[in-house]
């Protein structure tokens, strides 16, 4: 899977405000914050955490520390910060940021 699928695929989960949570990784649908971000019962997820769950393998791999890499500058240098200090529309122009710069570089 390459950066951009990877951004593009972590962008989904949120891209509806209902989706989109500040404050921990994951919630569940009763609104009580989960372990995992990739939790089976996760249906909200903070950007940290939509990209953890939108990562095929784990946070180890290239693709995924690319990822990581690409939102980080988006986002001003901290993507946890960044979540949770603006709102839905600007975290979303930040995700459209990243997917640009990965598909910039063809990865």
């Amino acid at each position: 899977m390459k950066t951009s699928e990877i951004l593009k695929a972590g962008k989904a989960l949120i891209e509806k405000p209902e989706n989109w949570m500040k404050s921990t990784m994951a919630r569940n649908s009763n609104g009580e914050p989960v372990y995992s971000a990739n939790c089976e019962t996760a249906v909200s997820w903070c950007s940290a955490g939509a990209l953890r769950k939108a990562s095929p393998y784990d946070t180890c791999t290239q693709e995924y520390k690319k990822a990581v890499s690409k939102l980080q500058y988006a986002c001003e240098g901290g993507i946890i910060t960044f979540n949770d200090t603006y709102n839905h529309s600007e975290i979303m122009e930040a995700w459209d940021k990243a997917i640009q710069l990965a598909e910039a570089e063809n990865d």
